[in-house]
């Protein structure tokens, strides 16, 4: 056979390639929304854990981009706020306790001069009600649950403002689900002569600008904070903290939702306002922590699934670009640089909290480990850490080389189970 009957050959393999891929994409794409139809369906916890081993196990005829699995999360964050995720218990308090206990401390606060008395906002209305609830759930606005405020930007001009010991988010800090330590920092005098107000840690913040995707985004600070006025701040009573979590996850759900309530001209803003009188379908605080505990699990699955279809996608190149340099005996700048991976792996080590940084130091992994005893997995810290797995080894390198975190023990390395290794 000669070379161009060798090439219109390849070429005609690839064209046949092309359209049964093409031709496989478009029956996922169909067959997907129907499965996940059937979650979104389910009428009890009982039907929804049926549907979801169904999904688990047709996972590779549904889904094969990584990026498929984001309408799979904001579908779980969905059924978790309409009660499906998990069961309901009969001994559970019910939410309008939490609500009272909530008014009370907030009373008490606004006597003691400790908490600004805020414009009254009124009852939602039947006519306001999205959906039923469950027995035991309660509506409530989120200015029921939490204090909110905002903050301001110091004068630039000013340069006594800028250069303090108190840390200045602005609304990229949320696109994190941990705000890391921003690079600016504020002054006494910036606090006492402008706006800003520090937050505690532990407050979530909620970016109310912003035309691309950061609108609508929240997140987490790790330690307190001042913030410019593109954030909303949420900060929690001590009657309304054990509600942290599952309002964060109710913020993740509502983001498409809370993008569209944004007002103005070419870059259309929230308003602390707005974000004042968003309805939170609130369950009875045992029901919270159960679905939290689902959901974390059920994401961390979907990140997985993620993380597998990512790894598979990168396989898949260098195996073409291989085939290809066998092929034509041309290696491409790709080709050159491929390798044979290892055997999958994790290291199984405990990291340890040092002594503690100063609050101007970059220093996140230390910081999350502060708020958890002071000892974490490397697995785990690196998942709350969220992002990039060679920016989080390049942070802890530095952090362990400063003694923020105690340099690790010599680690057991183990080749991961073949069901979890990834494709």
């Amino acid at each position: 056979m000669g070379l161009p009957d060798a090439y219109d050959e390849l070429m005609a393999l690839c064209d046949q390639l092309e359209k049964q891929q093409h031709d496989r994409r478009k029956l996922q794409s169909a067959l997907r929304p129907s499965t996940l139809q059937a979650l979104a369906s389910a009428e009890s916890p009982h039907e929804l854990q049926e549907s979801w081993q169904r999904l688990q196990a047709n996972f590779g005829r549904l889904f094969s981009e990584h990026s498929d699995t984001n309408a799979l999360k904001s579908l779980l964050l969905k059924l978790s706020m309409r009660g499906l995720l998990v069961h309901q218990e009969a001994g559970d308090t019910h939410a309008g306790t939490l609500l009272q206990q909530i008014a009370n401390e907030k009373t008490r606060l606004i006597a003691a001069k400790k908490l600004k008395t805020s414009t009254a906002i009124p009852a939602p209305s039947d006519a306001e009600l999205p959906y039923a609830l469950p027995n035991g759930w309660t509506w409530a606005r989120v200015v029921d649950l939490v204090d909110v405020g905002t903050g301001a930007t110091p004068a630039k001009s000013e340069p006594a403002y800028y250069g303090g010991d108190t840390p200045w988010y602005t609304s990229s800090a949320t696109n994190e689900k941990f705000a890391l330590q921003p690079d600016t920092f504020i002054t006494e005098k910036a606090l006492a002569e402008t706006n800003c107000k520090v937050f505690p840690a532990g407050s979530l913040i909620v970016a109310m600008y912003g035309q691309g995707k950061t609108r609508g985004q929240v997140s987490e600070l790790v330690v307190a904070g001042a913030t410019n006025q593109a954030i909303a701040a949420l900060v929690f009573f001590e009657s309304s903290k054990r509600t942290k979590r599952y309002l964060k996850y109710f913020f993740e759900k509502i983001y498409d939702e809370i993008r569209l309530q944004a007002e103005g001209g070419p870059q259309p803003n929230l308003s602390v306002g707005k974000i004042k009188e968003i309805l939170v379908p609130v369950p009875p605080l045992e029901e919270q922590e159960r679905i939290v505990a689902r959901l974390d699990e059920l994401i961390e699955q979907c990140n997985e699934w993620s993380a597998q279809l990512k790894r598979r996608d990168v396989l898949a190149r260098q195996f073409a670009a291989l085939s290809v340099a066998e092929i034509t005996g041309v290696a491409n700048e790709r080709s050159k640089d491929v390798v044979v991976k290892a055997p999958q792996t994790e290291l199984i080590a405990p990291l340890r909290l040092g002594p503690l940084p100063d609050v101007k130091d970059q220093a996140p992994l230390a910081t999350l480990l502060a708020r958890h005893q002071g000892e974490m997995s490397a697995r785990d810290l690196w998942q709350r850490f969220g992002g990039e797995i060679d920016a989080f080894y390049a942070q802890l390198k530095t952090e362990v080389a400063h003694g923020w975190i105690t340099e690790p023990p010599v680690a057991e390395v183990r080749a991961k189970p073949a069901e979890t290794a990834g494709a």
